[in-house]
């Protein structure tokens, strides 16, 4: 009999970490470097990344053990600790590897300083010259690209005092060094004070010091740049501690202008800051700007922005569909689902398709077909769907006049509602009152949902009040 170590689930390991954590992307470009590099003279090696593989595909990491992964690569041996785990350093270490080769080839500055600094200590100067007048790649962060500009300079100065001797060339050099490592400074600094500021705003109960007369130091220092990344950054920062309607217009302005030189990761965050402050906005009973986001939605997707890899996701698509739904941009909507619905995992795919053509349906005042798609939605899936799924569902058996599964909907859902500990405090009040208001209509005069509307007219805590209000006409 095997004894309780042999049974260590495989996910609970280094390496069923990692694969776990991968992308199907990453795992084929994994898979395919391993069996065409030296690492395929290796007959083990390759049996143990088989054998996680094997789950990956099937998605049940966590049913693999110690004892199988041991069967798998030595078969008719009894297992031997020591040397599984030998095995498995060694693939971690072809991992490694594999991660190295695809940074270095998107120019990685790290991984390039690599092989910079070994022409250096060799002394190599056509090279050396050759590597620091290459192109800095525009595919990496803003900071990055800084950093590597940082590297060059250094690698320049090196040069010129080792195998040039003209002093005023050397002493421009040290210049530069000192220059390209305060603009990598200065804006990693302004990218953090960025993030600072939106940390700030959302835990408000923390207290801290912000650096403000260093940032009012490089905000003076920066004012004329010409260079657009310190441009977009302080002009973020610009909106974020002022919140103008001027600020966020620049702001948005000078990224869209230049979208292209950011990285799709970088992208993202940029965009969030735009979302962000157009729901604030609109949060704070400013209308315009919930057109002020679809225009956003449109302009990103039209630029191929929702194509990016690992761009959409679950939040991503029920967000954007809100906003269309809203703007009873029906066309554009079904647009966008039809083809971004296949960018989530198998598991996520079904309820969210069904959630949003649901919404559809219902602005369309097809409430049968709405009533037919929400009924699929796997309401135990995520906390957003157990709300708003169960929302919509209430509407359609109010429109439908469905008394019985009316009534029961309404029970259930605010008992979920009451005993959920996710849900915050306010929404809860604001789902708590919907419920009783939508009941009260039902069961209303005439007369009486003269009364109700004035009663939530004046309600501030209180979701799809829009729509309670039509109701009650």
């Amino acid at each position: 009999m095997l004894d309780e170590k042999s049974y260590i689930i495989m996910k609970e390991t280094v390496l069923g970490e990692i694969y776990n954590a991968l992308t199907p992307v990453e795992v084929k470009s994994l898979d395919k470097y391993l069996k065409s590099s030296n690492w395929r003279q290796s007959e083990t090696i390759i049996k143990c990344h088989d054998y996680y593989y094997n789950l990956w595909r099937q998605s049940e990491i966590e049913k693999g053990t110690k004892s199988e992964l041991y069967a798998y690569i030595y078969p008719q041996e009894k297992l031997v600790d020591t040397k599984l785990r030998f095995t498995q350093n060694r693939l971690l270490k072809a991992i490694q590897e594999w991660k190295l080769v695809l940074e270095n080839e998107k120019e990685n500055p790290f991984t390039v300083k690599i092989w910079k600094d070994f022409l250096i200590e060799k002394q190599l100067r056509k090279n050396i010259q050759l590597n620091i007048n290459k192109a800095i790649a525009q595919d990496t962060s803003s900071d990055i690209r800084f950093l590597s500009h940082f590297f060059d300079a250094q690698e320049n100065s090196f040069f010129e005092f080792k195998f040039k001797k003209n002093y005023k060339e050397q002493f421009k050099t040290i210049i530069e060094v000192m220059n390209q490592s305060e603009y990598f400074a200065d804006l990693v600094f302004i990218k953090n004070y960025c993030s600072l500021i939106s940390f700030s705003k959302i835990y408000k109960s923390e207290t801290f010091d912000l650096p403000i007369a260093k940032l009012n130091f490089i905000k003076e220092k920066y004012f004329n740049t010409s260079k657009i990344e310190f441009q977009v950054y302080l002009t973020l920062l610009e909106m974020l501690e002022k919140g103008l309607e001027a600020d966020y217009y620049e702001f948005k302005r000078l990224f869209f202008d230049n979208l292209d030189q950011w990285i799709d990761e970088e992208k993202l965050a940029l965009i969030n800051y735009l979302v962000n402050y157009t729901i604030q906005k609109s949060n704070a009973g400013n209308a315009a700007f919930i057109d002020e986001r679809f225009e956003i939605y449109k302009f990103i997707e039209a630029k191929g922005v929702f194509e990016s890899n690992n761009f959409v996701s679950l939040r991503t698509i029920n967000n954007v569909m809100l906003v269309a739904i809203r703007k009873k941009e029906m066309d554009w909507a079904h647009h966008f689902l039809n083809k971004y619905i296949h960018a989530l995992s198998e598991e996520e795919r079904d309820t969210c398709a069904c959630f949003n053509y649901a919404r559809i349906y219902f602005e369309q005042k097809k409430y049968k077909e709405s009533l037919r798609e929400l009924l699929k939605v796997d309401f135990s899936q995520d906390p957003f769907y157990a709300t708003n799924a169960k929302l919509l569902l209430l509407k359609n058996y109010f429109i439908l006049n469905e008394f019985e599964a009316f009534e029961s909907l309404c029970l259930s859902f605010k008992e979920y509602v009451k005993s959920n500990k996710i849900i915050a405090e306010n929404y809860k009040s604001a789902y708590l009152n919907f419920i009783k208001y939508t009941r009260k209509i039902f069961n209303a005069t005439k007369s009486q949902r003269k009364k109700l509307k004035e009663m939530i007219q004046e309600n501030k805590s209180l979701v799809e009040k829009g729509w309670l209000l039509e109701i009650c006409e």
